[in-house]
């Protein structure tokens, strides 16, 4: 199995620990750069469930969830050295909706793709390899309490 990276490393510990981890990404050619936090249980079933009112094709359900999923995740926007934080998810929802619809799909690419990755991090073999104490720890801490 290939060593997790600096930075996967710093996400499974954050989702292992405090439940939630985040990341900056750029999108359009590098001039916008998006930071967004991972879904947390409460974060999908709120989106799973004010779905239910959403009346419409399938394709415009699917798209106002992944919308709604990106207004979850999204807590800043840099564009041009102007950041705009959002703490609100109706907040980031209406700059979401402002924007043209090629920088909609690139926010909810890089989001989904951020999603990905970090289920790739939670599998019992990661998980077992970076947080389960190596033989020599367990011995030298069963040495220690004997003395």
């Amino acid at each position: 199995m290939t060593p997790l990276t600096e930075q996967q490393q710093s996400w499974l510990e954050d989702l292992v620990i405090k439940g939630q981890t985040a990341t900056k990404t750029k999108i359009a050619n590098d001039l916008i750069t998006i930071e967004l936090v991972s879904l947390t249980g409460t974060t999908q079933l709120a989106a799973e469930n004010d779905m239910g009112s959403i009346a419409g094709s399938s394709v415009y359900v699917l798209h106002t969830y992944a919308i709604y999923l990106l207004a979850q995740a999204l807590k800043s926007v840099e564009i041009k050295g102007v950041i705009t934080n959002f703490t609100k998810v109706d907040e980031a929802k209406k700059f979401i909706l402002e924007r043209p619809a090629v920088i909609i799909d690139g926010m909810i690419n890089a989001q989904t793709k951020f999603e990905k990755d970090l289920k790739q991090l939670i599998t019992p073999e990661i998980v077992s390899q970076n947080f389960t104490q190596t033989p020599g720890t367990v011995e030298e801490s069963n040495s220690t309490s004997k003395a």
